[in-house]
Parts: C-alpha cells; sequence; structure tokens
C-alpha cells in the first residue's frame, strides 16, 4: 500500500493517496509506518487541512524523519499565523 499511495501522489491522484496511506495506517506494524505519515502530512497540508496534517507529523517517531516532520509543524503553523509557535519550533 506504501507504494501504491506513492504512485497515487506522482499522478496528482491526492484523494486516492490519503485513502490508501489511512489505510494503511490502520495495520499498527507497517514498516513505513514513519514514511506512510510524513506523505500523508504533507497531503494534508497541500489541501490545507492544517490541524490534521500537524497532529500526522507530530506522531513520526523515526529520528531520520524527526527534523523532516518538525520543519513541516513550523510549516503548518506558519500558515496558520501562528508565528510564536512556529519560532519555538525552530
Amino acid at each position: 500500500l506504501y507504494f501504491q499511495g506513492l504512485t497515487f501522489c506522482r499522478l496528482g491522484q491526492e484523494i486516492e493517496a490519503i485513502t490508501t496511506f489511512e489505510t494503511y495506517l490502520k495495520n499498527p506494524e507497517g514498516e513505513q509506518r514513519d514514511e506512510v505519515l510524513l506523505a500523508l502530512g504533507q497531503l494534508y497540508l497541500n489541501r490545507g487541512e492544517l490541524t490534521k496534517a500537524a497532529v500526522t507529523f507530530e506522531a513520526i517517531q523515526k529520528p531520520s524523519l524527526y527534523k523532516s516532520a518538525q520543519l513541516n509543524v513550523v510549516k503548518v503553523h506558519l500558515k496558520k499565523e501562528e508565528f510564536k509557535e512556529a519560532q519555538q519550533l525552530l
């Protein structure tokens, strides 16, 4: 499902990608869980679903993806004009 979701992303089929990634996350032991969370958060961010995006990015635990997730949370705060919150994360 991970690669299927990525394919939908590349084809610009955001709804299908979101549905696929959300289905993937129903299995809590998926190997690409954090990669899916990052991609899903980005999709939410692109669609203006800012609260969903922030919650999704904040669920990422893999150290190699943590900085990217935090920077995306900063983007969410900036889009919401929550400048103090964004600054605290930098």
